[in-house]
C-alpha cells in the first residue's frame, strides 16, 4: 500500500497479542429510554411471624400464669368451703328428735329440727346465772377473748335480739341483722330480705315463745372488726300443732358497723338435749 492510502492495513487475526473481537456499545432509541424504570434492589422476603414472635410468647407466658392462678384459686375456696361445711354438719339424729322442720331447711329433717331457725326465734329473755354454764367450745383461729367494755356491747345486743324474738317483734328483730349473711343454718350468703321471710313464717305459726340462753362466750378477731358468740340455749315452742322443746349450743357472729354490732351469721352447732 503506497503512502498516498488513506486506509489503515488490517492486521491478522491470530497476531500475537490480538485482544479478540470486539462488542459495540448497546443504543437505546428515545422510546426505550423513556418507557425504562428505575431499579429495584431486591429484598428478603418477610415472614409472616416477622415482629409478632415475642408477642406470641408473652401470650403463651401470660396464659398459662393466668391458668395456675386459677387452679390456685379453685382448690383454695374449695378448701374454705370444705372446713366451712365441716364445722356446721349437724350431728346424727336420734329418735328422740321432733322430725318438724322449716320448708327453707327440709335437708335433714330430724336432727335439724332443734337447729332450724323455728328454734332460734324463740330466744329467751333473760340469762339466768343459776342455769347450766355454757359448753367449751374451742376459739377460732386466730381470735382472742373481748374486752370488757366490747363484752358489755356484745351482750347487750344479744339481750335485745333476744327480747325482740320472745315478743315476736319481727322489725325489730331484724335491726339487729346486716344487708347479709354469710352462714344461716344450711343456707349460704343469705340475703336479709330472705331471712326476713323465714322468721316471719314462724312467728305467724308459733302462739307462744319461751327459750333461755346462758352467758355467751365472745371471741373477737384481731382486728376487732368481728366477734364470734357461743351460748347454751334451751327454747320451748307452742303453736302450729307440735310443741318443741331442747336445748342446742348456738353460735352467732357479729360484724361492727356506725349503726352497731350486727348478726352476719347465724347457726347451732350441736344439739345439747
Amino acid at each position: 500500500m503506497s503512502q498516498q492510502d488513506d486506509t489503515a492495513p488490517i492486521e491478522p487475526s491470530g497476531r500475537q497479542g490480538d485482544a479478540g473481537p470486539q462488542l459495540a456499545a448497546p443504543r437505546f432509541d428515545a422510546r426505550s429510554v423513556s418507557r425504562a424504570r428505575a431499579a429495584v434492589p431486591l429484598e428478603r422476603r418477610r415472614s409472616i411471624w416477622d415482629g409478632k414472635l415475642p408477642w406470641v410468647i408473652v401470650a403463651i407466658v401470660a396464659g398459662m400464669i393466668g391458668g395456675l392462678l386459677g387452679i390456685w384459686a379453685l382448690n383454695y375456696y374449695q378448701g374454705a368451703d370444705s372446713n366451712e361445711r365441716a364445722g356446721s354438719q349437724p350431728p346424727a339424729p336420734t329418735a328422740s328428735e321432733p322430725a318438724a322442720r322449716q320448708p327453707a331447711l327440709e335437708t335433714d329433717a330430724a336432727a335439724q329440727s332443734q337447729t332450724s331457725p323455728a328454734n332460734d326465734q324463740a330466744q329467751g329473755a333473760a340469762m339466768p346465772a343459776g342455769e347450766a354454764a355454757t359448753p367449751a367450745a374451742e376459739a377460732p383461729a386466730g381470735a382472742s377473748p373481748a374486752s370488757a367494755g366490747e363484752e358489755q356491747e356484745l351482750r347487750g345486743a344479744l339481750s335485745g335480739w333476744i327480747e325482740a324474738t320472745n315478743a315476736r317483734d319481727l322489725d325489730r328483730q331484724m335491726s339487729f341483722y346486716d344487708s347479709r349473711l354469710g352462714t344461716f343454718y344450711l343456707t349460704r350468703n343469705a340475703s336479709r330480705e330472705a331471712v326476713r321471710a323465714e322468721k316471719a313464717a314462724v312467728f305467724s305459726r308459733a302462739s307462744n315463745v319461751d327459750v333461755r340462753a346462758d352467758p355467751p362466750q365472745i371471741f373477737l378477731s384481731r382486728d376487732g372488726r368481728t366477734a364470734t358468740m357461743r351460748f347454751r340455749k334451751q327454747y320451748s315452742i307452742g303453736g302450729g300443732g307440735a310443741d318443741r322443746r331442747g336445748a342446742v349450743l348456738q353460735e352467732l357472729r357479729w360484724r361492727r358497723t356506725p349503726e352497731g354490732w350486727k348478726i352476719v351469721g347465724e347457726r347451732d352447732l350441736r344439739v345439747l338435749d
